[in-house]
C-alpha cells in the first residue's frame, strides 16, 4: 500500500516544490511550510511584536505562498522563504503606519 505522508518526509524540499508546481497539490505545499513554520513564526514576532498578529501572517504566508511559488525559479527554499515573510512583515509595518497617519489626520 502507497503511503504518501512516508513518501512526502523522505522528499527533499526542491523534490516537493517541484511536485507542487507540477500538481498544485496544498498538501505538499502544507509539508514543505511545516517544516519551517517555526522559523516564519520566529521572523513574524521578531518584527511585527505581537503574537496574534504574527499568527495572522503565518496563515498569510501560507496563502501567499500558493501564488508566488510558481512566479519563481526557487533555488533554495528556506531562503527564498525567509525573504518572502520579512517582506511580508516589512510591509505589514508600513501598511499600519499609513493607517495610524490617516486616522490621525
Amino acid at each position: 500500500m502507497y503511503n504518501f505522508q512516508k513518501d512526502i518526509n523522505n522528499k527533499s524540499d526542491s523534490e516537493l516544490l517541484n511536485r507542487y508546481i507540477q500538481s498544485g497539490n496544498l498538501e505538499i505545499l502544507g509539508e514543505i511550510y511545516t517544516r519551517y513554520i517555526h522559523l516564519v513564526y520566529g521572523v513574524c514576532l521578531k518584527y511585527l511584536n505581537d503574537r496574534e498578529e504574527s499568527k495572522d501572517a503565518v496563515n498569510k504566508i501560507f496563502e501567499k505562498l500558493i501564488v508566488e511559488i510558481p512566479k519563481f525559479e526557487i533555488q533554495n527554499f528556506r531562503s527564498w522563504l525567509y525573504v518572502l515573510t520579512k517582506n511580508h512583515c516589512l510591509m505589514e509595518i508600513r501598511r499600519k503606519k499609513t493607517e495610524k497617519k490617516r486616522f490621525e489626520k
